[in-house]
């Protein structure tokens, strides 16, 4: 129990005294938390948010710690605590510095955080939910999508005076890494090599490099291309990030002389290629488990172990040892030095020492200074320490849910407005609206929510990724573990030329990959999106409708445009007369051109 001039008990329930004059500026709420794993995911149904269960009969647990390796999916936390009466006119906040995935926090009866995405911090606002005086029930449902999850940072509430006193973190002033304009200016298009062609070779991505390039891609990369681990095999073929040698090339796809055809290839289309490098793990037969079994993770009885239980097939690295890092710090630069490749994409860069990556970039930067590092993580400190980019999850999740459930546009404007705050100002974010580890947009959404999904992340901040078989409108995720071509002959050209044309507007309007961003306000209705994409050169107006419904808009732009023509546009109708308005269908948008 912890005592500051008021009484508090946590998880018990129970009220031992509330006598205080007055809120702390933070009242730490991390330990300890009634805790249930909720496998048949009956939590929602039963209402444990609101009084629907008995906790106390629940383990406690600590935050700060993911839950345990062995369970994906749904889990509860849950305490009670005794609240002061807050005697300013500061209003409070539930803040919680970090979950893994996504989660929903209730405060009493009332639900004050919805969020989406891995490792993120996030806030609520309870001036107007808690119960002064009185005990206050905690709930937080985590849903993790794999790999280890839950509430792992603290809990608090927190006085403030204004939003951004909550949104802005520590980094929000550092200056990212200085990256190479090609980099900037990136269309990304990620190929499984595997399942990108009936030949499932490099030869087989080459021939398509110019249908590639005529589609708007600057920037290939490609999935683990080394030899796959058979011992502890998942599928028929295994995971390309369970991997056997990383001097080697998976000999299914070619030779190391066909590799480098492809990597000549590429650059000879003024396009760029980077590699898909797995330095958490390795498979079971990797020689170095033999060579250097210190290399590895091993628990009390010294055996080597994996990185959590689902990841069967692979071997968990130890980072700790100097030798190791040696090894892949020469790894990455043989491939730069070699093959002249133009950078990573890093798996799960988060589970790697960020230190690691501090000393690595410099060494590679040796050999070629404008190498590209893109960690698979949403760590805002990687941006001033040693990567270029990061993945933008909380867009993803956040683009997903707002057009499943039909929320208005604020919904996704609050989520971007938070990033904005959380990261360096010129930090590069990844947007996309589908990759590898996730189902298809195409089936996850209809076509005119994947469409107009994929206009907003080619139209905001950020550099825009698109999954081999996302251009055809594919529906079936390929199979990570097996033979599982992209069924080309089915797509449909709509999608094609919809990526096309957006691809096209990035390369030919500075605006949206270098422009300033304002969001601006619509009325009457919130559902409808508009921001300002700016440089001095040229100002493009987005507008974009998320709903199911056809809209009314109207915008005051503030400023004296003399004229717009339309640079893409669809199922919008706008005029102007002091400001832009007019209508826009369901699902439609438009990219204007002001003058």
């Amino acid at each position: 129990m912890k005592v500051t001039n008021y009484l508090l008990v946590i998880a018990s329930g129970l009220v031992l005294g509330c006598s205080s004059p007055d809120f702390p500026e933070k009242l730490d709420l991390t330990d300890p938390w009634h805790f249930h794993y909720d496998s048949t995911e009956i939590g929602i149904e039963n209402r444990w948010f609101d009084g629907g269960i008995d906790f106390q009969n629940w383990p406690t647990v600590p935050a700060g710690n993911y839950w345990s390796d062995t369970f994906d999916g749904r889990g509860w936390y849950i305490q009670t605590v005794w609240l002061p009466e807050n005697q300013t006119d500061r209003k409070l906040a539930l803040v919680i510095s970090s979950v893994d995935d996504n989660a929903k926090v209730w405060m009493n009866d009332s639900l004050i955080i919805d969020h989406q995405g891995a490792n993120q911090r996030l806030y609520g606002d309870i001036t107007h939910v808690f119960r002064p005086e009185q005990k206050n029930r905690i709930t937080i449902m985590v849903d993790d999508l794999g790999g280890p999850g839950g509430l792992n940072g603290r809990v608090y509430i927190k006085k403030y005076l204004d939003e951004v006193d909550l949104i802005k973190g520590k980094f929000y002033d550092s200056e990212s890494i200085e990256s190479p304009e090609w980099v900037k200016n990136a269309v990304i298009y990620e190929v499984f090599v595997r399942q990108f062609s009936r030949s499932g070779d490099f030869k087989g991505v080459q021939r398509r490099l110019d249908e590639l390039r005529d589609l708007g891609v600057t920037t290939l990369w490609l999935m683990p291309i080394h030899p796959v681990g058979e011992v502890h095999r998942k599928g028929t073929l295994g995971s390309p990030y369970s991997v056997r040698d990383y001097y080697a090339v998976n000999p299914a796809f070619g030779t190391k002389e066909d590799f480098k055809a492809l990597v000549d290839a590429v650059h000879e289309r003024g396009m760029y290629l980077i590699l898909d490098m797995v330095l958490n793990h390795s498979a079971w037969d990797n020689p170095l488990i033999e060579k250097h079994p210190e290399w590895y993770t091993q628990n009390d009885a010294g055996e080597i172990i994996s990185p959590n239980e689902d990841w069967s097939d692979v071997a968990d690295f130890n980072y700790d040892n100097p030798e190791l890092r040696q090894y892949m710090i020469d790894m990455l630069k043989y491939w730069v030095r070699e093959f002249d490749v133009d950078g990573f994409r890093f798996d799960v860069a988060g589970m790697v020492p960020l230190d690691f990556w501090i000393d690595a970039r410099p060494e590679v930067e040796k050999v070629n200074p404008d190498v590209f590092f893109l960690a698979e993580d949403s760590d805002p400190e990687m941006h001033v320490s040693a990567f270029d980019m990061t993945y933008s999850w909380n867009i993803y999740w956040g683009l997903i849910n707002m057009l499943r459930d039909n929320e208005d546009a604020g919904y996704i404007e609050s989520i971007y407005q938070r990033e904005r705050y959380k990261y360096p100002q010129d930090a590069l974010r990844m947007r996309f609206t589908e990759n590898h580890d996730e189902q298809r947009a195409a089936k996850l959404l209809t076509k005119p929510q994947a469409l107009v999904a994929s206009v907003y992340v080619n139209t905001i901040p950020g550099v825009p990724l698109i999954y081999n078989g996302q251009e055809i409108g594919a529906t079936d995720k390929p199979d990570i573990f097996e033979k599982d071509v992209v069924d080309w002959p089915a797509g449909k050209d709509m999608y094609r030329n919809h990526y096309a044309r957006l691809f096209e507007i990035r390369k030919n309007h500075p605006a949206i990959t270098g422009g300033k961003f304002r969001l601006l306000e619509c009325h009457p209705d919130s559902a409808v999106m508009s921001y300002l994409r700016k440089t001095n050169e040229e100002t493009l107006l987005i507008v974009l409708n998320f709903k199911d419904a056809g809209l009314s808009f109207s915008i005051n732009l503030n400023e004296e445009y003399r004229d717009f023509s339309p640079v893409y546009t669809h199922r919008i109708e706008v005029m102007e007369e002091q400001g832009i308005h007019g209508k826009i269908e369901p699902y439609g948008w438009g990219i204007f051109a002001l003058e």
